[in-house]
């Protein structure tokens, strides 16, 4: 399923519990944002501006949902990202970036972490949307 700003908060509630998401954070957050008619847009923007909501759940979000969510979502939860490592570390993981989030994330790390970009660079460390699959 496709979620975009226009999806309908609710729906996507009762998918992350359904997907075991941390009660006492993600689903406590959720179900107090929640009212009838609000939609996924209105809640990251709730979400982006709850300086108490952890930064962790984009994060699980981002993964969890990589091929799910659009673009303007994965901005939205982007967008909760501070810390240049987990930037990175979403980076690298991110099968489904599109080159503008590919660039959102690298801007959040670059210049920051010298030694894991240039590892990124040589290759010694690889995205995970540029394996190619290999049968053995």
């Amino acid at each position: 399923m496709k979620f975009t700003l226009k999806t309908l908060f609710s729906k996507f509630v009762s998918t992350i519990i359904s997907e075991n998401a941390c009660q006492g954070g993600a689903i406590d957050w959720c179900k107090k944002t929640d009212r009838e008619g609000l939609t996924f847009g209105e809640a990251i923007e709730m979400y982006l501006a709850d300086d108490e909501a952890k930064s962790g759940w984009a994060v699980w979000n981002l993964i969890k949902f990589d091929s799910d969510f659009n673009g303007d979502v994965k901005k939205g939860f982007i967008k909760k990202i501070k810390d240049p490592m987990t930037a990175l570390q979403l980076f690298r993981r991110l099968k489904h970036l599109t080159e503008e989030e590919d660039n959102i994330l690298k801007n959040k790390f670059e210049g920051k972490l010298p030694r894991a970009e240039k590892e990124l660079k040589d290759g010694v460390i690889r995205r995970e949307k540029e394996k190619k699959n290999v049968n053995y």
